[in-house]
C-alpha cells in the first residue's frame, strides 16, 4: 500500500474521484465547490453552536473539543446497562409525534439491538417477521448529548421510516430495495434536522448541540474526503481538521479508501431542504409538510436530480387543481 491516502495520487484517479462525486452526490459539483461547500456550512453550523454556548455561560475562545467536553458532562451520562431501554424510549416517544409531520407510516416496527458495535440501521425481513434493527453499542457509558440524533437518524423518522415505508409500496422491486446513497443518507440527516424544526429540541439545549455536532460531522466530511482525494491532504491533516472543527478524531481511514461516499450526507439533505423551501414559496398556503414528505419518501429512493422533478410535478398539479 502506499505511504499517502487518496486516490488523486493515481493514474486516472482524479477522474475516478470525479465520477464518485457525481454518483454520490446526484450532482454535478466539482470537488472545489463540494470543498467550499463544507467551509461554508461549517461556518454557518459553528454560528448556531456559540449561541447555545452563551446560554450555557459557557467562556468563549476554547476548541470545539474543550466545550463538547463541558457539554457531555453537564448533560449527563447514561450508564451501559441503561442505555438500550433509552434508546427505546426516544423511539416510543418519537412515535407518538410523527403525526406531526407524516401521514404514512411504515407497519413494519423498529427495535433496538444493543452490543459492542452499533450507530447502524438494518432493515427487516420481507415476510416481517424480523423487523427493522437499530444497532446501538450499549457496552460503555455514553454521554446523553448525540443520543436522540443517533436515534432521529438510524430509526425514526430516517433509516427506518424511508426504508421501511419503500419496500411496503406498490413498486417494481428494484425500485423497492434500491438504496441511492445521497437520498437514503441525506434524508437521515434531514430527519436529524426535521426534528430541530419541529421543536423537538425544545427545552433540551444539551440534545441540540449534539445534533449540531453531528451535522458538523457530516460538513467536515465534505472538507476532508474532497481534501483528501483531490488536495493531497495527509491522514493527520484530515483528523486535525476533524478534530479542528467537530471536537472529536474522524473516520479518516474509512473517507480514505471509500472516494466520495462521505459527501452525499450534507449534499442530500441540502437538496432536500432546498425543495422543501421551494414547495414552501411556490404552494404558500397550499403548503402542507405531510403531503410535501409523502412526495420526497412516497416512491422509494431515487436520484436527486429525478427527485426534484417529482417535487417539481407535485407543485405544478397542486397549484393547477387549486385554480
Amino acid at each position: 500500500a502506499p505511504v499517502n491516502i487518496g486516490f488523486g495520487q493515481f493514474e486516472g484517479g482524479k477522474e475516478f474521484y470525479d465520477f464518485s462525486l457525481r454518483f454520490y452526490t446526484s450532482s454535478d459539483l466539482s470537488s472545489d465547490e463540494i470543498h467550499q461547500l463544507g467551509i461554508t456550512e461549517l461556518s454557518r453550523i459553528h454560528d448556531e453552536m456559540a449561541v447555545l454556548f452563551a446560554q450555557l455561560g459557557y467562556p468563549a475562545g476554547e476548541s470545539i473539543a474543550q466545550t463538547f467536553t463541558r457539554v457531555d458532562a453537564d448533560a449527563g451520562i447514561i450508564l451501559a446497562h441503561n442505555s438500550k431501554s433509552f434508546f427505546e424510549q426516544i423511539i416510543a416517544q418519537t412515535y407518538t409525534q410523527l403525526s406531526e409531520a407524516f401521514s404514512t407510516l411504515p407497519q413494519q416496527q423498529v427495535i433496538v439491538v444493543g452490543g459492542t458495535s452499533g450507530g447502524y440501521y438494518i432493515a427487516g425481513s420481507d415476510d416481517g417477521l424480523r423487523p427493522g434493527a437499530f444497532y446501538a453499542n450499549t457496552s460503555y457509558n455514553q454521554a446523553y448529548t448525540t443520543m436522540p440524533t443517533l436515534t432521529y437518524h438510524e430509526a425514526l423518522p430516517g433509516h427506518h421510516l424511508q426504508i421501511a415505508l419503500a419496500n411496503e409500496l406498490d413498486l417494481p422491486l428494484f425500485r423497492r430495495k434500491i438504496n441511492v446513497t445521497s437520498f437514503v443518507e441525506g434524508w437521515a440527516l434531514y430527519a436529524e434536522r426535521l426534528a430541530k424544526d419541529l421543536g423537538w429540541y425544545e427545552n433540551d439545549v444539551f440534545g441540540d448541540l449534539g445534533r449540531l455536532q453531528f451535522e458538523a460531522m457530516r460538513a467536515a466530511r465534505l472538507v476532508i474526503d474532497t481534501g483528501i482525494h483531490n488536495k493531497g491532504w495527509s491522514y493527520d491533516q484530515a483528523d486535525q481538521f476533524h478534530l479542528d472543527n467537530v471536537g472529536y478524531s474522524g473516520s479518516i481511514a474509512r473517507y480514505s479508501v471509500w472516494p466520495g461516499q462521505a459527501t452525499a450526507y450534507s449534499t442530500g439533505m441540502l437538496k432536500i431542504l432546498a425543495l422543501r423551501e421551494m414547495a414552501q414559496t411556490q404552494l404558500g398556503d397550499l403548503y402542507n409538510i405531510k403531503e410535501f414528505h409523502t412526495e420526497i419518501i412516497g416512491h422509494g429512493s431515487m436520484p436527486l436530480t429525478l427527485l426534484e422533478e417529482v417535487v417539481e410535478r407535485y407543485i405544478a398539479n397542486k397549484l393547477s387543481n387549486s385554480s
